[in-house]
């Protein structure tokens, strides 16, 4: 799939949606534009499926779109964009789930999609709610790019298998880049869940430092009783030895050996 191939399906899906919409009574499709209606949307959802994250991207009017596009590169593709591409992009996706879905959909269901494909387009309240939530996602992106960095560089080695198994969700997001919707609701559950393992691992890391400096403190009382189970400061799980600090007969044992004349 081709970027002009793309361009092309959406253009005459949008096209034929805004007229069957103009015409539309009630809550039921004309007669005449249903069927063009349907094998347009059906045509875009094809090639939405069959197309890369970057040609969806480019043919939404977004500028400097990088060719190995992935999700990881939304928050900042789409906090730089011109508010007019997220309108088309939004415009692009809403047309081909409607084509995609149409057979599951009522004539009921297929008005109300087809409204809010092309109604976002022209009401400047959908084009402000767009630009909203385009803030929204910016600023939830950068904020947690500053967040993933400032964490790698405290604690790379405990967050670095966390990291890893939720860039696999991201990975596999990538290869069904066809479903934008889906790509930024992965992408911010895999930022979501990134910033709490990360709050976590901060505070483990605060209750540590808590435990390490009230050892300090109880140490002479750990001296004036010694055959108290005291607490191991290796490693950060806080675990408690039986052994006594300090006993008269360390290093010393007494065994029964079975050969004569010896104990």
């Amino acid at each position: 799939m081709t970027d002009t191939d793309l361009s092309a399906a959406f253009e005459d899906a949008r096209t034929t949606a805004e007229r069957v919409q103009a015409d539309v009574d009630g809550e039921s499709l004309p007669d005449d534009g249903a069927d063009e209606l349907r094998e347009s949307t059906e045509r875009v959802a094809t090639a939405v499926s069959e197309a890369s994250l970057s040609e969806l991207l480019s043919v939404a009017g977004f500028d400097d779109v990088p060719d190995d596009a992935s999700p990881t590169d939304l928050p900042t593709v789409i906090r730089d964009a011109d508010p007019e591409a997220i309108v088309r992009l939004r415009t692009l996706l809403q047309l081909a789930d409607l084509g995609d879905a149409w057979d599951e959909l009522d004539e009921t269901e297929r008005v109300a999609r087809l409204d809010d494909a092309v109604a976002d387009e022209a009401e400047s309240g959908g084009f402000d709610q767009l630009k909203e939530y385009l803030g929204r996602l910016g600023g939830f992106g950068e904020d947690e790019s500053a967040a993933e960095s400032e964490g790698t560089e405290d604690g790379a080695d405990e967050t670095g298998d966390d990291v890893d198994e939720t860039g696999d969700d991201v990975d596999e997001t990538g290869d069904d880049a066809g479903d934008g919707d889906d790509e930024l609701l992965e992408l911010q559950d895999h930022l979501g869940r990134l910033r709490q393992f990360l709050e976590d691992d901060s505070a483990s890391a605060d209750a540590d430092a808590a435990e390490s400096d009230d050892g300090a403190d109880d140490e002479p009382a750990a001296d004036a009783d010694d055959e108290r189970p005291r607490q191991s400061t290796a490693g950060s799980g806080g675990r408690l030895s039986t052994v006594p600090g300090s006993r008269s007969d360390m290093g010393k044992s007494t065994r029964f050996s079975s050969i004569r004349g010896r104990k």
